[in-house]
């Protein structure tokens, strides 16, 4: 093979080193995430982490296909994403309830979203208050005397089973019961004071049970200067305060060390967030190991609704259509159980 001329090297030598000195920049940008507007203009992408707590889930962006979580990976991060515009999240998984959530992505910000989703068969175990218990069985024997001729016939018996059963109080029912009336709010104490009094010579002592609310120096800082003291069911969970104010839930970042979740920020964070429906809110709790979702109680129901409401909130009806809501109340047990009083029932829903 003969060499190329002096005069074609040259041409060639000088086409590389134009497309190095302009490629090169145009690589090393997009490399960096830095794309071009639809009006031509190079912006700086964004990205998006979806944390989720299960596995084995299926991630769309946009309704395009990212990725399948696995059985150990269940986070997602989506990169070059184009910015200051709205990117739809879809998080699906077999049997469970889909997850929907539109965020906003900003240049040079990485998006965060946190996946809430439930089994789509949800049963609720019935405690009655009492249970029937099969007692021990009785044995019965029967023999057959003498014939008609009174001669003897030859021993004849019968063994008979004679089951019974009866209604027993249930145990678990009875500690339910003492769960409900002996509840309390997150920072309520029971203080007892006696009153010594001295009548006609004797000596008496009166004793007085209150409640009293003890909140964490920092909270009772911000309370002095946010004034939900006077208000109902307060709460707090990881930095974030709640509280029912007329039939409202509402809450705010709290923490004074820590930046404020996600959720609380769009483009600029907001002080509060705030769920007002349709019916008064009766009883709320924070959903167990979340600060971003609540158990919600109202006259239509008990529902997990999340705080996040960016771009739609995840509401999941648990708990609906029954007839009395006076008798109706439900409570958290041990952090891994929500408890609903139905009358003289209680149900009981594993989470």
């Amino acid at each position: 093979m003969q060499p190329l001329p002096p005069r074609t090297r040259r041409i060639v030598l000088i086409v590389c080193g134009i497309l190095f000195v302009v490629g090169a920049p145009i690589l090393g940008l997009f490399s960096a995430g830095y794309r071009l507007d639809d009006a031509l203009t190079l912006v700086s992408t964004g990205g998006m982490y979806v944390q989720s707590d299960l596995s084995n889930t299926r991630v769309f962006v946009n309704d395009e296909f990212v990725r399948q979580g696995g059985v150990l990976l269940h986070n997602t991060f989506v990169r070059n994403l184009r910015p200051n515009r709205t990117h739809i999240v879809r998080v699906e998984r077999d049997l469970y309830t889909t997850w929907t959530k539109e965020l906003y992505v900003q240049p040079n910000l990485v998006t965060e979203g946190r996946v809430f989703m439930m089994p789509l068969e949800r049963e609720w175990r019935d405690i009655a208050p009492t249970s029937t218990v099969a007692l021990a069985s009785a044995r019965a024997t029967t023999t057959r005397g003498n014939d008609a001729a009174g001669t003897s016939d030859a021993s004849d018996t019968e063994m008979l089973d004679a089951a019974t059963t009866t209604e027993v109080t249930n145990p678990e029912h009875e500690t339910l019961t003492e769960l409900f009336v002996s509840y309390r709010d997150q920072f309520e104490f029971e203080v007892a004071t006696t009153t010594l009094l001295v009548e006609n010579g004797q000596l008496t002592a009166t004793t007085t049970v209150i409640t009293e609310l003890r909140l964490p120096t920092w909270l009772d800082r911000l309370a002095s200067t946010t004034g939900f003291l006077e208000a109902d069911q307060i709460r707090e969970r990881n930095g974030i305060v709640a509280w029912l104010e007329g039939g409202v839930v509402h809450t705010m970042w709290g923490s004074p060390t820590n930046l404020p979740p996600h959720f609380f920020c769009v483009i600029q964070c907001e002080e509060r967030i705030s769920l007002d429906w349709d019916e008064e809110i009766l009883h709320y709790e924070f959903f167990p190991n979340r600060n971003d979702v609540l158990l919600v109680l109202t006259e239509k129901g008990l529902f997990a609704v999340e705080l996040d409401n960016r771009g739609g909130r995840t509401i999941i009806p648990l708990y609906e259509d029954f007839e009395d809501t006076s008798g109706v109340a439900f409570r958290v047990r041990n952090g891994t159980a929500v408890v609903v009083r139905d009358g003289e029932y209680f149900y009981e829903l594993l989470l």
